[in-house]
């Protein structure tokens, strides 16, 4: 743990350099229309909209991304992006992706994978990831499985019927962040290799796990899009992405090339989008706010 606390570290240190000569991005792209902004937050790394009723849930880190220090909160909004509770959930560490299943939602907190009763706004369990080192996001399945992936040890996990189990680790995966459940198959963006302030990292791209038979496929070619975060399908063989360190929002399309849809600083999140509205709800991690983009 310590040591991957050292690479982040040193990827910070490293935006200097990526930005005068980051990942090469294919396109152009005008910028999508800011429909509301927000500051309430502490440290946002992920959003997810709960269909049912109407809100969305944004996880708070609330000081370092993997110290056990009791800060983490989850907030509740409006689609509007009116706070309805700032600390509608504590009791975390540094809660980071999050899933919605029913009136189920799980959280991916550092090396354990929260349960938690919406109705009731109250934490029911917590699992332990065996050996887990940076547990990031979560995504449930249509038939109730629920996958949540570690950066750290290039794993995905299943739970399922109770209980936790590795379902596909391979270095393929090149630390797996953002998760996303597109028919058949599991749609995964990876950070790929974190750069330091001696050496330029590669970034990451978006792959696909058969949730039949877990085959691991480049979605594209597999070239370099960016140190991605999370991943929303929007259909048609095109998807959005996140960059973490370089600070961008990205659409990619079945090939994989990748154009700029929106410039960030540092610390682009774990988005969410809503289909109907085509809206991706952006978390800032790094400047506290959240973000709503109209994207067509």
């Amino acid at each position: 743990m310590i040591e991957l606390r050292k690479l982040l570290s040193a990827a910070l240190a490293a935006l200097a350099v990526l930005a005068a000569g980051g990942a090469a991005l294919e396109g152009a792209h005008a910028a999508p229309e800011e429909r509301w902004h927000s500051d309430e937050f502490k440290n946002p790394e992920s959003v997810v909209r709960d269909a049912n009723n109407e809100f969305y849930y944004v996880s708070n880190i609330n000081g370092a991304m993997l110290e056990k220090d009791g800060n983490g909160f989850i907030s509740k909004i409006r689609p509007d992006g009116t706070m309805v509770e700032a600390q509608w959930l504590k009791g975390l560490n540094a809660p980071k992706g999050m899933a919605i299943s029913g009136n189920t939602m799980f959280i991916a907190d550092i090396d354990e994978l929260v349960i938690v009763d919406i109705g009731k706004a109250e934490i029911t369990g917590r699992l332990p990831v065996k050996d887990a080192k940076f547990l990031n996001d979560v995504a449930a399945a249509p038939d109730g499985r629920v996958f949540v992936s570690d950066s750290g040890t290039n794993t995905i996990w299943l739970y399922q019927n109770g209980g936790l189990a590795p379902w596909v680790a391979d270095p393929i995966l090149n630390a797996p962040n953002g998760l996303a459940i597109e028919g058949e198959r599991l749609i995964v963006a990876s950070i790929g290799t974190m750069p330091h302030p001696d050496k330029p990292g590669r970034p990451g791209h978006l792959l696909a796990v058969s949730l039949s038979d877990k085959k691991i496929s480049d979605l594209g070619d597999g070239s370099p899009v960016g140190y991605l975060d999370g991943v929303e399908p929007l259909g048609g063989g095109r998807y959005l992405a996140t960059d973490f360190i370089n600070g961008a929002l990205y659409k990619v399309d079945a090939s994989g090339k990748s154009e700029t849809l929106m410039p960030f600083e540092h610390g682009a999140a774990d988005l969410a989008y809503d289909p109907g509205a085509q809206l991706a709800i952006v978390p800032l991690t790094s400047a506290n706010a959240v973000m709503a983009l109209k994207v067509d």
